[in-house]
């Protein structure tokens, strides 16, 4: 069974190129928000990398044709506020979904402003960089005694069950997200709805997995002449899988490389109560994937869903005040008794809010151990999503245990 497969260069340079819009001194001459690496001729499945070295990074993405990767940001090493340092050689890539004669390839910065303030994008450099299209592989018709083989189908099998996998994730994600908004249309009713800013951003999300979909099954139909459909979409999907199909919502670890996700997961201890599991997820891990977890009562997780919302308040409070220096404040800490003193025996969960010397802000989770602290930390922006996490999963466990438990008497009365 031959296979086929071309690679080529589209750009290499060993320069460093200053990417952002705000001139620095000791730093090369501002390349601009974007450099251009080329263009090619693209197919789908064809996937373009790029690897490189990164000083700075915290927001910026790889463009080809229409389709967008965030390149993954460096974490600042311990006791400082910028990733200032060169980085190792990285990777990122893209699997073209749809054929372009002449897809602009390129990378450029994010703007680090908050909605509502004027752009300011993300000063960093970048250097070493190599940008390589690899060809989808082409399969060559095997001939028996001058006849086609019968299994020439397999390799398309294979890619098609693929195309079948991520189809029936984007899916169950595009559920869970269009869900998620009518529930927070019937909070914003209440006036207890997300912001704003977190709810553009999922439909946004909406828009880009819808784009997937389709992208998806183009590519099966353009290459392999069948369809693919959504497997059980009709199927009602369990609050667990509700809660792992939410699209990820990241946090960091100051002086680790790499961004973790948290992960809500709804359990039933052996008591019987309805329990949350707040799971940190290392995604790069292959066999430890979760780095640490703890368990939540319904009530404490409202107490961190609202605590949430404050640092958000706060953060608002602060940018229309300028503040511009180091400042933290802790928004709740539970149980009371056990947050005075750090010591040996007492265990407690905090969320706090954070200012930094530039004036950007975020937000911390805090599990004290003793006098041992373990901070999860993230954006502004994540924790407003985190706080549409929680009270999308925390309302689909509800329910599926309500429903569990539910008395025969109870249930007469249902249908009386």
């Amino acid at each position: 069974m031959a296979t086929s497969q071309q690679s080529y260069r589209v750009f290499t340079s060993n320069d460093q190129y200053h990417l952002g819009d705000e001139n620095i001194g000791s730093w090369p001459n501002l390349w601009g928000v974007c450099i251009d690496l080329g263009t090619a001729e693209l197919a789908p499945l064809d996937t373009v990398k790029v690897v490189y070295k990164s000083y700075g990074l915290e927001t910026a993405y790889l463009q080809v044709g229409s389709q967008r990767q965030i390149l993954p940001p460096q974490m600042p090493l311990q006791g400082k506020r910028r990733p200032n340092y060169w980085s190792s050689r990285k990777a990122t890539e893209i699997i073209v979904r749809r054929s372009n004669r002449a897809a602009r390839i390129s990378i450029c910065s994010k703007s680090v402003a908050a909605a509502g303030q004027p752009v300011d994008y993300d000063d960093w450099m970048i250097a070493n960089i190599i940008a390589e299209v690899s060809k989808a592989p082409v399969k060559a018709p095997e001939r028996i005694n001058n006849q086609p083989s019968l299994d020439n189908g397999v390799a398309a099998n294979v890619t098609l069950t693929g195309l079948q996998g991520d189809l029936d994730e984007k899916s169950a994600q595009l559920r869970v997200i269009k869900e998620l908004l009518l529930q927070q249309s019937r909070l914003q009713e209440s006036g207890s709805g997300i912001n704003s800013v977190a709810l553009s951003a999922f439909m946004e999300l909406v828009a880009d997995i819808e784009s997937d979909i389709g992208s998806l099954k183009s590519a099966a139909k353009s290459n392999y002449n069948t369809s693919i459909f959504p497997n059980n979409p009709d199927t009602d999907l369990s609050a667990w899988q509700k809660s792992k199909n939410f699209p990820p919502v990241p946090y960091y670890v100051a002086g680790r490389v790499g961004n973790g996700e948290f992960w809500l997961e709804p359990i039933v201890d052996d008591s019987g109560e309805l329990l949350h599991r707040l799971n940190f997820v290392d995604p790069n891990e292959q066999t430890e994937r979760i780095a640490s977890n703890f368990d939540l009562t319904l009530d404490q997780l409202s107490k961190i869903r609202a605590a949430l919302h404050k640092v958000y308040e706060w953060s608002e409070t602060a940018k229309r005040n300028s503040v511009r220096r180091r400042f933290d404040k802790t928004a709740v800490c539970f149980p009371s008794d056990q947050c005075e003193e750090k010591v040996k025996g007492n265990t407690s969960t905090q969320v706090d809010f954070l200012i930094y010397e530039d004036g950007a802000t975020g937000a911390r989770i805090v599990r004290n151990k003793g006098a041992f602290a373990e901070p999860y930390n993230m954006s502004i922006e994540s924790a407003a999503m985190l706080v549409a996490y929680l009270d999308f999963v925390a309302e689909a466990a509800t329910e599926e245990f309500n429903a569990g438990t539910l008395t025969e008497e109870k249930l007469n009365e249902m249908f009386d």
